[in-house]
């Protein structure tokens, strides 16, 4: 993630915004009281969609409970084509 501070920001904040949107980026900006995260719309709204996907009831889990069976498929596969290629 690139990162500038507020005062480039300032100097820069045109050009800066435009990168941002075209290269559908995120940015850091850092001030003396902490730090700040300025997103592409487009970003922003995939973050959104991604939490209303996660808040949807037993989607997390279900997705979760897939993506470990996938775990171990590839386990097993990765075990099973070493074997082969030690006999």
């Amino acid at each position: 993630m690139k990162s500038v501070t507020i005062e480039t920001l300032s100097k820069n904040l045109a050009t800066i915004l435009s990168d941002i949107m075209t290269q559908d980026g995120i940015l850091r900006i850092k001030t003396e009281k902490g730090n700040a995260i300025l997103l592409s719309k487009s970003r922003y709204n995939s973050l959104i969609e991604s939490l209303s996907l996660l808040l949807e009831p037993g989607l997390y889990t279900s997705v979760k409970k897939r993506n470990e069976r996938t775990h171990r498929k590839r386990q097993v596969d990765r075990r099973n084509e070493n074997l082969c290629h030690h006999r």
